[in-house]
């Protein structure tokens, strides 16, 4: 039996991505043990992308860590002109208090869209997708922190692969995401070893599709 039918059946491919997250934990932590700096270096390097500024016709603003952050980046690109429009999304915090933020902050009251049922990236894109066919819009800027980057734009980009919306990623700046902080902070590299098992989850469960 190939490869790709195998992978069509839901329990083979359930116990294939286990495995592979598995053997990457193993790796990660050996590495991150025996050659810590280089290592954490690498997957600083490779987690973190970076679109030239385009402008879009909606930037979305993801939840999660370091929001107050994500937001003050997301309320720049729409001063700056990148965006004409934002979304917040994802579940948490006062629907109310976040957008008497935007508010306060300059953003006219009609340039602003709530999706707050959403409780993963998955969820972020695909409730948003709802939100950004109905007003017709064709280009996307996400907002997020600079380890979340990569797996964001890939999964947007898988989820409206057949929207023919373009999805660019301005990553926030001044986070404490950096060789030298995770270094030093367990936390941290927690935080880094679990956004690369995410990544490489999605990574084979989109494999073939």
């Amino acid at each position: 039996m190939k490869l790709k039918e195998c992978l069509k059946k839901p329990g083979y491919r359930k116990r294939l991505i286990k495995l592979l997250l598995l053997f990457i934990v193993i790796i990660s932590v050996f590495y991150t043990v025996r050659y810590p700096e280089t290592l954490i270096k690498s997957m600083c390097r490779y987690l973190t992308v970076k679109d030239d500024k385009m402008v879009a016709d909606v930037i979305v603003i993801l939840g999660g860590w370091e929001f107050d952050a994500r937001l003050e980046h997301g309320i720049g690109l729409y001063k700056e002109g990148y965006g004409k429009k934002i979304i917040l999304s994802g579940a948490g915090g006062s629907e109310a208090y976040r957008k008497k933020q935007l508010l306060s902050e300059g953003v006219n009251e009609e340039d602003i869209l709530m999706e707050v049922n959403s409780t993963s990236t998955y969820e972020n894109a695909l409730f948003t997708k709802e939100n950004i066919e109905r007003e017709g819009y064709r280009s996307i800027i996400l907002v997020t922190t600079p380890d979340q980057s990569r797996r964001a734009r890939f999964i947007f980009r898988k989820v409206y692969k057949k929207s023919n919306v373009l999805i660019f990623i301005s990553p926030v700046t001044g986070t404490p995401f950096s060789p030298e902080i995770i270094l030093k902070s367990k936390e941290a590299k927690e935080r880094l070893i679990l956004e690369t098992v995410k990544l490489v989850h999605y990574y084979v469960k989109y494999l073939f599709y």
